[in-house]
């Protein structure tokens, strides 16, 4: 049984070449190609760096066993994470794309395999059961667009509107650990609830243990006991300490506003949207995690 598992591993160049071919870039123009180049291409199409997309994958069919191996299909694990990284909202121009598959097969894969990701979180994305220092992490809101859904009397519901955007939406809540390339958390609410009220609902004051705090911004008023923003009186250090925590935040964010999924307005169902976001996370955690030279994106110490 083992044996049969293990001829489902996909090393990261077979990853590479597999996934260019599918999108139409053939052995001949790879091989003329630098491989720096074959990379980017790659990441443009499917998000994560071939060495990260194999760990995924294997992690899927071998270690976590998540996807049973006879539901492998190679096809609608690149169509997943085409739907993230690019966000087509045609499923037309998806099908087209790869190889003018059936509506109904690409919409079912897709959807299976974003599926399929998203339950990585709970192997990837967790808090640690204990912690030395006194900031254990930071918090920071990001808000998403989506469509519009009808209200019974109102032009626009004002539960799910962001003033940000202007329109419907998510605010996204991420927490990272101050010292370690580890997301802890990801909630998302409705657009219309503001950083303070995300974190009351996600119950984050709860999880962050006693004598311990989180960073913040300036979107986040009381509970001083566990929220630390800007003080200022601060000592120097204290701030330049606090400055390259949420600078480092922002670099995670960035990282999440890669994918298209995230960045556009989301047009499918809203009680998708998690799913999406967690699949991402997923993602872009395994990315934090990556030591491979050629492919790791540390976060640069705090």
């Amino acid at each position: 049984m083992e044996d049969d598992l293990e001829q489902l591993r996909i090393q990261p160049w077979q990853m590479l070449r597999r996934g260019l071919k599918l999108v139409g870039v053939d052995s001949s123009v790879q091989q003329r190609r630098g491989e720096q180049m074959n990379v980017d291409f790659f990441k443009s199409f499917f998000g994560p760096h071939p060495n990260q997309c194999s760990s995924v994958w294997n992690d899927l069919l071998i270690v976590r066993k998540i996807v049973p191996a006879q539901l492998a299909n190679l096809l609608g694990f690149f169509m997943a994470l085409h739907f993230l990284r690019c966000y087509p909202r045609s499923e037309k121009v998806r099908s087209a794309l790869f190889g003018n598959i059936e509506l109904k097969k690409a919409r079912t894969l897709s959807w299976y395999w974003v599926d399929a990701i998203s339950k990585l979180y709970a192997f990837k994305i967790f808090w640690p059961d204990h912690f030395v220092t006194t900031f254990v992490a930071s918090v920071d809101g990001s808000h998403k667009k989506s469509n519009e859904t009808r209200h019974p009397t109102l032009k626009k519901d004002p539960k799910l509107f962001s003033f940000k955007h202007h329109c419907a939406g998510f605010n996204v809540q991420i927490v990272l650990h101050c010292f370690e390339s580890k997301i802890m958390d990801v909630f998302v609410s409705r657009g219309g609830e503001n950083d303070m009220g995300n974190v009351l609902r996600s119950n984050l004051l709860n999880k962050i243990p006693p004598g311990k705090r989180c960073i913040t911004d300036g979107g986040y008023d009381g509970h001083y006991d566990k929220l630390s923003g800007y003080n200022q009186f601060d000592s120097e250090q204290m701030m330049w300490f606090k400055k390259r925590i949420k600078a480092r935040h922002e670099t995670v964010n960035k990282r999440f506003s890669d994918y298209d999924v995230l960045m556009e307005k989301f047009t499918h169902a809203r009680e998708k949207f998690p799913q999406c976001l967690t699949a991402v996370a997923v993602l872009v955690q395994y990315g934090l995690e990556d030591t491979d030279p050629k492919s790791a994106m540390p976060l640069f110490e705090a």
